[in-house]
Formats: C-alpha cells, structure tokens, sequence
C-alpha cells in the first residue's frame, strides 16, 4: 500500500495482484517495483513458472511489466518466466533501472544458461528489450560470472551501478581480494567500465579483512 502525505489516503499500488512484498517506489513515485507470486498481470509475459518474479507497475497508467522475464523475446509468442524465482527488487530514482536476486539461470540477456551458483543479481533497463543482465566482469572479450553466489545490496540513483556483496574468489577487481566478503559497485554492462572493489583497507591496494554487507549506493 501507498500513503499520501498530502492527503493521508491509502492506495493499493499492486491492485490485481494475490500476493505482494518487498515494494519499493521511484525516488520520483512514478514506479513501484515488488515480488509476488500472482500470475497473469502482464499481458506480454506468460507466467507459469508457479514461483516468485519481480514486477514494475506505472502509477500513472497502471500497467504491469514482469521485470524478471527470460530473453525469448520476438514476434512469434508472449516473452516467458525463467526456470527459477526472482525477488528482493530496488529501483533507481526516476524508475527505469531495477536489480534483483535470482535463484534462475535463463533471466534476460542469460537465456542461454549463465552458470550461477546458488543466487546471482540481475540489472535491468527498460531501454534494452532483450531484458536483464547478470552479474558479471563484462571487462574481458567473455563475461566471467562468479564462482559463488552475489547478493543485492543497492541501486544507484541513475540507475547505472549497483552494490552487491559476494565472496567468489573468481572476479577482476585489479586488486586482491579479502578471501572472504567483499563489497563491489558493479556498472550495468551497456554502460561500460569494471567491478570496483569498494571495501578496500585504509592503504585502498587490496581488500580489507574480514567480512562485509548490505551495502548502500548514492
């Protein structure tokens, strides 16, 4: 639900959805992104993987967009579900970019299988219609995906970098790693540029010990 500081009424923002949790609204309240279970609210998504997927719905216009859609996108048929849930969405200010969790392999631009262990995160645009990207290093000719599973923390305000924190020893940060947690800004692979390493030690050459998480983007 939404309550109006203007006016002290309360709305429904996921109207037509049976289940509804983990909502969070535009910095500028035109979007609401959430996760349920419902199925059949966006007519160009055919929903039955029968778990959890993230959706964003227009306050203006009321339409539904299933965010966490599989990349079979084309003339011949509705787009799908992945093989898995999706949950834990963040949107950036002006509600065009939102990152998730995922427990699925085929989200968006990985249809093809992105090797994932446990649960990755996904960056999605509303300018790209093939949809999501998944975590990676995009730096070298072929994305590396981690080798462990990377966790949400948050969305920047332009919507272009996300926070995560993860413990895979397989990524390319040009330092070395804590051998535990580590704190990573992470731009969206169209943007261009590298992971960067923010949980550094106070000489910033190398990770620092311990462990670190939920982190927070501006």
């Amino acid at each position: 639900y939404l309550w109006s500081r203007a006016t002290g009424q309360v709305t429904s923002v996921t109207p037509g959805a049976t289940t509804g949790s983990h909502a969070q609204i535009s910095g500028n309240g035109s979007f609401v992104v959430f996760q349920t279970e419902s199925s059949g609210l966006d007519i160009l998504t055919s929903d039955t993987n029968g778990v959890t997927d993230v959706y964003r719905r227009s306050r203006s216009t009321g339409q539904y967009e299933c965010i966490s859609h599989d990349g079979n996108i084309g003339p011949l048929g509705p787009r799908g579900v992945p093989s898995g849930p999706s949950y834990h969405p963040v949107v950036n200010q002006d509600g065009l970019w939102v990152a998730f969790e995922s427990q699925a392999n085929d989200v968006g631009q990985g249809m093809a299988g992105v090797p994932i262990v446990g649960s990755t995160v996904y960056h999605y645009y509303s300018g790209n219609p093939f949809g999501a990207y998944p975590f990676g290093d995009y730096q070298p000719s072929s994305p590396i995906y981690p080798n462990l599973p990377v966790y949400l923390g948050d969305i920047s305000a332009n919507g272009q970098h996300i926070a995560v924190h993860t413990s895979a020893t397989n990524l390319n940060y040009g330092m070395p790693g804590s051998g535990s947690t580590d704190i990573l800004r992470s731009p969206h692979p169209t943007v261009g540029g590298g992971l960067y390493l923010a949980s550094r030690n106070n000489l910033g050459l190398a990770a620092a010990n311990g462990q670190r998480f939920a982190p927070a983007i501006n």
